[in-house]
């Protein structure tokens, strides 16, 4: 399981490796690869769910905040110096509930800077899979309608969006990389955050 310690300092590395790398160059030159790996994280859930029992790192008693454990890893090829195509994989061993949990988004990502400073906003909108281990082996689960139980042993749930949406903040520390935060709003039940890394590869 990776502790909320270890992604503290697997992300501080990240940044210390990617200052001392990295030569100079223009982070949003059209034809480069970015490469992001981040913690996810935080979930902010928006209203009780009737699963509250289940989470198992929730940090208050109705759920409203919890825990999950694992990364998420994405891929970003410029278009041009606003427009990207990215690709973004989430892979998490303990989801709220503990079980395996999947999230693989596809789309477009346009990023605009601060009057020109290091600070950049972006948005990805793009298609959207979950898949997690089911949640129905679980004592005391309750069917609440967000996936759908699939194959024929029944041991996944999935759920698939056309419309998904994720937000990012960027801090450029040079100009090949930097700090990058991440929110994926599933609205109107939860909202996810990842904090990492950015920096060109390519």
């Amino acid at each position: 399981m990776i502790g909320v310690g270890f992604a503290v300092r697997l992300c501080g590395i990240l940044l210390i490796l990617l200052h001392l790398t990295s030569p100079q160059g223009q982070c949003q030159t059209p034809g480069h690869l970015h490469i992001g790996i981040k913690w996810m994280g935080l979930a902010a859930h928006l209203k009780r769910g009737q699963n509250v029992h289940l989470y198992r790192q929730k940090l208050d008693k109705n759920g409203y905040l919890a825990l999950t454990q694992g990364l998420v890893i994405g891929l970003e090829f410029k278009v041009n110096p606003l427009l990207a195509i990215r690709l973004n994989q989430a892979l998490i061993p303990s989801d709220c509930a503990g079980k395996f949990l999947g999230v693989t988004q596809l789309g477009l990502s346009l990023w605009q800077s601060f009057d020109h400073s290091r600070q950049y906003v972006g948005a990805t909108l793009g298609p959207v899979w979950f898949y997690r281990h089911a949640w129905t082996a679980l004592p005391q689960y309750r069917d609440d309608g967000l996936f759908e139980l699939k194959g024929n042993t029944r041991q996944w749930q999935t759920k698939f969006v056309w419309h998904g949406l994720d937000l990012g903040y960027r801090l450029a520390l040079h100009d090949r990389g930097g700090f990058e935060l991440n929110c994926m709003p599933g609205l109107p039940e939860v909202c996810t955050f990842s904090p990492g890394a950015y920096w060109q590869a390519l």
